[in-house]
């Protein structure tokens, strides 16, 4: 009970009712879906702290670069590049993977950042969400979406997204340094 007051008391009223779309730019073109918030969401990429967007593969699988699809399609199914080219464009590509908890159990989803992504509200409302993951997944569950995302996401329409990702951008420079 503590936990959820403290998770209410933090985070952005949004109306939970909102339709979102989704733009993505794999390099292969654009995709859209339909996004549902789930305050649930709170996946985040481990080594940059970047938001997590957790999409139907089937939904994305036509704009993705012929190489990129060829190995999301592998370890979606389970298995994972063991040395050679593939594990050298997974490398390339900078595929992260994400692990999850669920209702329904847990595991990891590859996950990419896309070149460009772009979150739109219901009122039109658009914000550049380039630097955030998308987490591929077979199934998503009921409903018309094709997309989860959670309140890091949602947040940038606050104008906090951005500021976010570049302040860390700049830490991490510093760090290097």
């Amino acid at each position: 009970a503590v936990l959820c007051l403290y998770d209410r008391l933090t985070h952005k009223k949004v109306a939970l009712g909102s339709e979102y779309r989704l733009l993505m730019d794999f390099g292969g073109g654009m995709a859209g879906v339909k996004a549902l918030y789930d305050t649930g969401n709170h996946l985040t990429e481990n080594f940059s702290g970047s938001p997590v967007a957790v999409v139907k593969l089937s939904a994305v699988d036509k704009v993705l670069p012929d190489d990129l699809r060829i190995l999301i399609h592998t370890m979606v199914s389970g298995q994972f590049p063991a040395g050679g080219e593939q594990e050298s464009a997974a490398l390339q590509r900078r595929i992260r993977m994400i692990p999850y908890h669920s209702v329904g159990g847990n595991g990891l989803l590859p996950a990419v950042q896309p070149m460009k992504m772009n979150l739109i509200s219901a009122s039109g409302k658009c914000i550049d969400v380039t630097g955030a993951y998308v987490a591929l997944t077979e199934a998503l569950g009921r409903g018309g979406y094709e997309a989860l995302i959670g309140t890091e996401l949602v947040s940038g329409f606050d104008g906090n997204f951005g500021r976010r990702l570049v302040a860390e951008r700049h830490d991490q420079s510093e760090r290097v340094k």
